[in-house]
């Protein structure tokens, strides 16, 4: 009996032993790789003999397509086994790349459309060297051309519907079984657009970068992450806490983004649960990247390898959004005070930074690395003048320059003003202000540019002769429009072809000579060396005489680091 009672037991235990076994292997993936650290590990897909055509993650299974020579071979390696499995290969000398769920292999003629069993579904004829997007639909496939979705059905296409969206191109899409939903982009607004095929409707989001994630889009810039939940029908928003664009790798699930910036070479977590942001230094290199996470491993396939993270063994070092806050808060108003005191100004932000303005409205920004990254942009142009300059502003019984540090600007009038003015210079109480959305990428060039119109706006008020030949160094019978809604042409502008034939930066010089210094001024004083201006004859002619003309009101910034990208 105790034999039996003791081998039972052992049974037991091996049963046990084999159990615990099968849950470490589930947990821990064992793909063959090269050890870099303790959480982080490299996995190359491809040999010396093939290049790598793309890859698909689908849950625990990585698909990964290889050329060699003329043939396409598919593999399929689940990251739990050792074993890679050879799913198909075809012999074809079109370029094949796998994206998502398809294989789409092209030539000058036609598309082939694949599955992940490599079996034919769909040959689409291309006329003359045409740019089409092969979109999957529901149990088919469109062809997306020139803002029109069609059918394709025994070679011929049938009009299926018109999208009414202009200047915008293909940029992703999310497919499901029963809608597809495509992702477009206006490059030139930074907008994007959702297009839902089912309903023939369109939502618009303004944003620098977008992604797809498992249940939708995301769209992220240095302010906001936007998540479009597509299953639920739900839009989440949360604060950007990162001061700097990210470059690279981003990815969104429940609640938790991960970033790799690779200007810095860090992979950033914030995460939104916990209110925690956690950084750790990676150092890899990803120029074209995919992204992907599977229970609590992060996998990042580049340059044709796969990045292997284990999340549970990084070391980064978390801090609280909370504590973050406040702490970038007392250094904001150390650096605030500080500038005051060195320059003589006057810095607003936040609510301080929303004033009743006469001609415009102002949004509020009040993230905190926002703020504290354009006083960090702003602080070398500061120091380009002297405290002289700064107390000029004070004469008159005008009370100092004042500068508005805000979001999103918009103006009253809209028949006479811009419509998406990115700063604003004014005087306004008996104060120079200067207002600027520091959400705009050029703040530099914007703060030069207002800085400009101060300039010209004080010494007015002093009753100086400003600039008398300015009118010599435009072309003959020039004249500016006097307005900034009528439309220009380009001529004259960087847009012609012989430099001797350019006098203007862009059609926005045409508006007012005021404004043609203006712009004239920021590619001055934004950069510190070798100004654009200086490859342009006309345009370097405007840019000394305008520095002549200031020296003789400023003498100091004669001696200054001011027009050093002149020299």
């Amino acid at each position: 009996m105790k034999r039996n009672i003791l081998l039972i037991l052992s049974i037991i235990t091996l049963i046990f032993c084999i159990y615990n076994f099968r849950i470490q292997t589930t947990i821990s993936p064992i793909l063959t790789s090269t050890k870099l650290s303790d959480y982080l590990y490299s996995y190359k897909l491809n040999d010396n003999k093939s290049s790598l055509h793309g890859v698909y993650i689908e849950k625990e299974n990585i698909f990964y397509l290889l050329k060699y020579g003329n043939n396409y071979e598919l593999y399929q390696k689940n990251i739990y086994y050792q074993s890679v499995k050879k799913v198909n290969s075809i012999s074809s000398n079109n370029l094949c790349n796998l994206k998502n769920q398809f294989i789409a292999c092209t030539t000058n003629s036609k598309i082939e459309i694949y599955n992940l069993k490599f079996e034919n579904l769909l040959e689409i004829p291309i006329e003359n060297n045409e740019t089409i997007n092969i979109i999957p639909y529901k149990d088919t496939f469109l062809k997306l051309k020139e803002n029109k979705l069609y059918l394709i059905q025994n070679n011929k296409e049938i009009l299926f519907k018109n999208i009414n969206i202009e200047n915008a191109n293909f940029k992703d899409l999310y497919f499901s079984e029963n809608n597809t939903f495509i992702l477009l982009y206006n490059e030139n607004t930074n907008t994007y657009f959702i297009y839902n095929i089912n309903s023939a409707t369109y939502i618009t989001i303004n944003s620098k970068n977008a992604n797809t994630y498992q249940e939708g889009f995301y769209f992220y810039d240095q302010t906001k992450f936007k998540v479009y939940n597509i299953l639920k029908d739900e839009w989440s928003e949360y604060d950007n806490k990162l001061v700097n664009d990210i470059f690279g790798v981003t990815l969104y699930n429940d609640k938790v983004f991960y970033l790799y910036d690779a200007q810095d070479s860090k992979l950033i977590i914030l995460d939104y649960n916990q209110n925690t942001l956690a950084s750790e230094e990676l150092n890899i290199d990803i120029s074209q990247f995919q992204i992907y996470l599977v229970r609590n491993f992060l996998y990042i396939i580049s340059n044709e390898k796969l990045y292997l993270l284990d999340l549970d063994k990084l070391n980064s070092f978390k801090i609280n959004f909370q504590d973050s806050q406040t702490e970038e808060t007392t250094n904001i108003t150390d650096i605030i005070a500080k500038l005051e005191t060195d320059y003589n100004i006057n810095i607003h932000i936040k609510e301080n930074a929303i004033i009743n303005f006469p001609d415009f409205n102002a949004l509020s920004e009040t993230n905190n690395l926002t703020i504290n990254n354009a006083l960090l942009k702003f602080k070398p142009i500061f120091n380009k003048f002297d405290k002289n300059f700064y107390n000029s502003f004070f004469k008159s019984s005008y009370k100092g320059l004042n500068i508005y540090l805000t979001g999103s600007l918009s103006p009253i009038d809209y028949s006479t003003q811009i419509s998406n003015p990115a700063a604003y210079s004014l005087t306004y109480e008996n104060k120079y202000l200067i207002v600027i959305d520091i959400n705009q990428s050029n703040i530099e060039e914007l703060l030069c540019h207002e800085l400009m119109h101060n300039i010209e706006l004080n010494l007015n008020h002093q009753n100086k002769n400003l600039f008398p030949n300015w009118s010599k160094y435009n072309p003959p019978e020039f004249a500016y429009i006097n307005s900034y809604t009528k439309n220009t042409p380009y001529n004259y502008t960087l847009k012609e072809e012989l430099k001797e034939n350019i006098y203007f930066i862009d059609k926005y010089s045409h508006s007012y000579a005021a404004e043609d210094r203006a712009r004239i001024f920021e590619n001055i004083c934004s950069c510190n060396e070798n100004s654009f201006l200086k490859e342009y004859p006309n345009l370097l002619s405007k840019a000394l005489y305008l520095k002549e003309e200031l020296i003789k009101y400023y003498p100091n910034l004669n001696n200054s680091l001011l027009f050093n990208s002149l020299n």
